[in-house]
């Protein structure tokens, strides 16, 4: 009796054993998914690479669904106000200049402050009569809508500061669309100019603000009160004395030069899906998703390695008995190069 009673166990472990095992025919059937795991990897590896004949291209290759100059406004004051800060007033010759300027960058295909022939963007400020004392401008491109051009712009410490300039209280806005902006394939261009008018006193902020951190010079602005062009970080109040006296000055009095241009050959910056999503108040989300999505990788490949038995013989078997934990990390892999894909660029 006690012999048969053994019998039987060994019978069922051996049958026990033979359920958890598989045979090679199916094993492999998960050889396909390994070129398509490399696949992934190789695309979290290298999807911020482009061809150097292209502009820091986005992943959006369309005109834009929702552009409007009011909508760009609202989203502009409704940032403001969120850090305290009183509206901008939508001015009709900033519209037109940042218009004129957007039309310029789609008929001479050119991705730049400065235009082809070295003319600084402040011509256009001139041109269309506008006399200041300060202006900027903010430029982007491939973003689908009005909001999440100016939440690109939130993302980058340079645009963001002519967005909460308290020393701007006017603005104006244009756009255009490019069948094939700079290579890049059909594109809505968006251009921002920021201004205080010529005789203005600077308004006091709503609520007290935290200092921003010095920007990178990629957003242009102009002093009236300086006699050079100077990057939008650096901001000065012009003497008590000395701004008495500016409502007398006759706005061709006001200083345009090209002396010392502010440098424009900077890089663009793409502003990722994450980064759109988080509504401008994450700009590090970019990178932290990018460390989540090579931690999950490297920790795939480490368990995989370690399984490693006459090449990928144990790593194919891992995968026939956890199938759930290689989707999982495939699906977060794929995630993760999802959103840290361009949304749009802003210069």
């Amino acid at each position: 009796m006690a012999n048969k009673k053994k019998t039987v166990k060994k019978i069922a472990k051996s049958h026990k054993t033979q359920k958890r095992q598989h045979p090679k025919h199916f094993l492999k059937v998960y050889w396909p998914y390994l070129p398509v795991i490399m696949v992934v990897i190789a695309g979290m590896l290298f999807g911020g690479v482009r061809p150097s004949s292209r502009v820091n291209q986005p992943a959006t290759l369309a005109y834009s669904t929702e552009m409007s100059i009011s909508a760009l406004l609202s989203a502009t004051n409704a940032q403001r106000a969120s850090n305290g800060l009183g509206p901008l007033t939508l001015n009709s010759k900033l519209d037109s200049s940042a218009q004129a300027k957007a039309n310029d960058m789609v008929s001479r295909d050119y991705w730049s402050h400065n235009t082809p022939d070295g003319q600084e963007p402040w011509i256009f400020f001139d041109s269309a009569g506008y006399s200041y004392q300060k202006a900027g401008e903010n430029l982007a491109y491939g973003f689908s809508t009005s909001d999440a051009t100016v939440v690109g712009w939130m993302n980058s410490p340079s645009h963001r500061a002519n967005i909460l300039d308290t020393s701007y209280t006017e603005v104006g806005f244009g756009f255009a669309n490019s069948t094939n902006f700079v290579g890049s394939g059909e594109e809505t261009i968006v251009v921002a100019h920021y201004g205080l008018p010529l005789g203005s006193t600077t308004p006091a902020p709503t609520a007290p603000t935290q200092s921003t951190p010095a920007p990178a010079p990629e957003p242009k602005t102009l002093n009236a009160n300086n006699q050079q062009s100077q990057p939008v970080n650096e901001t000065e109040t012009a003497p008590e004395a000395q701004a008495e006296e500016t409502p007398e000055e006759k706005p061709d009095e006001q200083p345009i030069t090209t002396e010392s241009p502010v440098p424009d050959e900077t890089n663009s910056t793409n502003i990722t899906r994450i980064q759109s999503i988080t509504g401008g108040n994450a700009p590090w989300s970019a990178l932290a998703i990018s460390i989540l999505g090579f931690s999950v990788v490297t920790l795939w490949i480490f368990k995989h390695v370690v399984l490693v038995k006459k090449f990928l013989l144990r790593g194919e078997q891992f995968v026939a008995h956890h199938p759930l934990i290689d989707l999982g990390v495939v699906v977060i892999v794929a995630l993760a190069v999802y959103l840290s894909q361009s949304s749009g660029v802003v210069k």
